[in-house]
Order: structure tokens, then C-alpha cells, then sequence
């Protein structure tokens, strides 16, 4: 009975001996990881914080399938971390392989040839749109507002849809401060390549104040253009008034009294000067000579300029309701449909002359420029009222002239 209890107490002893080995061995295995600077992980084990660390993050990966190794996009090869963690990455890094390939991949990047249009950009342009959009179909500010409520529901996964805000006051600084500004720019740009254009402006009162919208038209390389330039807003109506503000109107936006051809609905054309009469008729009977030749190819003159026309695709857009109601005239008259769409605008075939005639005639071009810049009557300044009747409704009866003129 004795010896039995012996040796019953010498296993405990042994039992007890082995647990605090394993104990004091589990401390030391710690105490070498928190000097390691392992203290949380495994030592050789991937850690997503070197993910992190701006000296790895450029090129390392995680491997999924194995946690022992690490990728590197650099050289596209996997290095165990095993036993070694941080240290093998060390010296991967260290090594010239490591060095000339990030040097060439700085190098050779895209992103130094073409910048990547950022989310910004994107999130901009959509809105620009959006509002120009909005603005052509005279579209309110408050109901584009609760359309892009509808988009983001509509694409609630979309960054670009979720981001989206074009309330009243965004809109309207997008209108009058990005969109109008760059529209008149180019309008502007088309006056100045040419020598002469015509100026109109017109007379409406809104509430108590008067405005008075202001549009040219010129003859570009496309045909006949029209734009309005500004809209101000001017108590007074004399005709020292109107001059002054009309002079000021042409010196804001650099244009010159030289190439006026015609003002308002009173045609006062300026003098025509500055022209070599002579050269003038040699052009004139070389693009004589070039007309003869277009009409005598295989294929009809006014195909060759509908080809001209869709080649240049920022080429006029001639008015649908006019083209409308010229059809229905024509077919009033006995005309049928195939003979309508060979008529030939005489805007269109001057700019498809100039563009095929080998030879520069600069002469001719002035002239034409000239007459083509002329307006028939004031049609044009209160066709703009027409347009602008949509903008100005009962939601928009506080119209600032920037906004108008937007």
C-alpha cells in the first residue's frame, strides 16, 4: 500500500515538473517575438500591416494560398518569410535586381505620358453635362435636383452616381461661371479668325429693369454662324445710351469697329476698303475655274458638299423649324422629296469652293465674308427672344442677365 502511494506521488511531481518546463519554454518563445517586434503575429507569417509601410507598400503582395511567402509585383517572384519576416524583405529590397527595376518602372510609366483622369474629373464632367442638359431643354434648376435624387436611386452601386449633387445653386454657378463662359469664348474666337460680322441687339423689359441681349453673326470655314455673346441690363434707351453700352459690349469682347458690317435691324454698313480690285477678279475667275470642275466629276455637286459637311462634323447646324417649313413649301409647290435634298445653300457651297481650290484667295474670302456677315433683316435678334421665352417662365421670373445670357 505504501509503495503504491509512492509512486503516485512521484508521477504528480513528474506532471507538475513538465508543465512548468512547457510554461517557462512558452515565455521565452514570447519574450523573442516582443524583441522581434513580433509580439501579435507569428514569426514568418505574412502580416498585412507591411501592406501598410510606405517602404513596402509600392510593390508587395499578399499570397493567399501560402502565409509564409510574399509576393513582389516589382520582379514578379515569391520569397518566403519564414523564419525571417521583415529581414528577408530587407534584403530583397537591398538587392540590384530589386533597385533597376523600380528604377525602369519609374521611367517607363504611362502615367508620364498620359495623366489618368481622376474620379473628380469624371464627377465634374457629368454635372457640366447635366446642366447643359438641363439648360438647352429649359429644364428648371429645381426639378434637376430631384432628378439626380432619381440616378442615385436608380444606380445606387455607381461611386460617380452616389457623389452626384446638382442642386439649384450648383447649377446655376455651373451655368453661368463653367458652361457660359465657354461657349461665348468660342463664339468670340470664331469673330476674331474672320475679318467682318454683323451685331443686333434687342430691347425687353423683366420687372422693373430692361435687358438688352446682344448676338452676332459671321461667315466661318463650316458656313454661317450665330451666337449670343452678352446679356446686360440697362435702365436707359437713347441712342447715345445704347452706343455707349454697344462700344462697350465690342471692347469687352475684342472686337473691333472695323470688321462691323451691319448693326441692328438698320443695316448701316461700314465701308468696305482694304481690297485689291484686280487680284480680286483673278481670284473670282480661278474659282470659277474650280466650280466648272466640280460639277463636271461623276458624282453631283451637292453630294460633294453633304460629303464635305459630314467630314467636318463641327460644321453649321442649319435651323430644323426653317428647313420644315421650306420642305412643306416646296411640296406646296410640286416639288418632290428627292429634288428637295439636292438643294445647295449658298453659305455651304462658298466654304466647300474655299476648302477644295488649291490656291489661297484671300480677296474673294474677305468679300464673301462680308456679305455672308450681313444680316437680311433684325429676324435673327428676335428669333432670340423666341428661344429665350422657354428660360424665362414663372419659376425663373428673378432671371439675373448672367444667368439669361448662360
Amino acid at each position: 500500500m505504501a509503495s503504491s502511494m509512492t509512486v503516485n506521488i512521484f508521477e504528480d511531481d513528474f506532471s507538475l515538473s513538465s508543465v512548468e518546463n512547457k510554461h517557462k519554454k512558452t515565455q521565452n518563445i514570447t519574450r523573442k517575438r516582443k524583441r522581434n517586434g513580433v509580439s501579435d503575429t507569428k514569426k514568418g507569417v505574412f502580416s498585412k500591416d507591411w501592406l501598410k509601410d510606405p517602404k513596402y507598400c509600392d510593390f508587395l503582395q499578399e499570397v493567399r494560398h501560402d502565409p509564409t511567402k510574399a509576393r513582389y509585383s516589382s520582379s514578379n517572384c515569391d520569397i518566403s518569410v519564414y523564419g525571417g519576416g521583415k529581414n528577408h524583405l530587407d534584403k530583397h529590397v537591398d538587392t540590384v535586381k530589386h533597385q533597376e527595376f523600380m528604377k525602369n518602372k519609374t521611367q517607363n510609366s504611362l502615367e508620364t505620358f498620359f495623366t489618368p483622369c481622376t474620379e473628380l474629373d469624371k464627377l465634374s464632367a457629368i454635372e457640366a453635362t447635366f446642366v447643359f442638359h438641363g439648360v438647352k431643354h429649359a429644364h428648371s434648376y429645381l426639378s434637376q435636383g430631384c432628378t439626380v435624387s432619381v440616378v442615385k436611386t436608380a444606380f445606387p452601386t455607381c461611386t460617380i452616381a452616389k457623389n452626384m449633387t446638382c442642386g439649384r445653386t450648383k447649377a446655376r454657378s455651373i451655368a453661368c461661371d463653367v458652361l457660359s463662359p465657354y461657349f461665348v469664348k468660342e463664339v468670340l474666337v470664331g469673330v476674331q479668325k474672320n475679318t467682318y460680322y454683323f451685331l443686333a441687339y434687342g430691347a425687353t423689359n423683366r420687372g422693373n429693369s430692361k435687358v438688352f441681349p446682344f448676338v452676332v453673326q459671321y461667315s466661318s470655314d463650316k458656313g454661317v454662324k450665330c451666337g449670343l455673346i452678352e446679356v446686360i441690363e440697362y435702365p436707359g434707351e437713347t441712342a447715345n445710351e445704347l452706343f455707349r453700352n454697344t462700344h462697350e459690349v465690342m471692347m469687352s469682347n475684342g472686337s473691333t469697329i472695323e470688321g462691323l458690317t451691319a448693326l441692328g435691324a438698320d443695316n448701316t454698313n461700314v465701308n468696305f476698303e482694304n481690297i485689291d480690285i484686280d487680284k480680286l477678279y483673278d481670284e473670282l475667275c480661278e474659282v470659277q475655274t474650280t466650280y466648272i470642275v466640280l460639277n463636271k466629276k461623276g458624282r453631283p455637286l451637292h453630294e460633294q458638299i453633304q460629303l464635305f459637311l459630314r467630314e467636318n462634323k463641327q460644321g453649321i447646324k442649319h435651323d430644323d423649324k426653317e428647313d420644315k417649313e421650306e420642305e412643306k413649301k416646296d411640296m406646296d409647290d410640286g416639288k418632290t422629296k428627292e429634288e428637295e435634298t439636292k438643294r445647295i445653300y449658298p453659305d455651304r457651297l462658298w466654304a466647300h469652293l474655299f476648302h477644295v481650290h488649291d490656291k489661297p484667295a484671300p480677296n474673294l474670302k474677305q468679300l464673301i465674308s462680308f456679305c455672308f456677315s450681313i444680316s437680311i433683316s433684325n429676324g435673327y435678334c428676335e428669333g432670340v427672344f423666341n428661344h429665350m421665352k422657354q428660360a424665362w417662365t414663372n419659376t425663373r421670373n428673378k432671371m439675373a442677365p448672367e444667368l439669361t445670357s448662360a
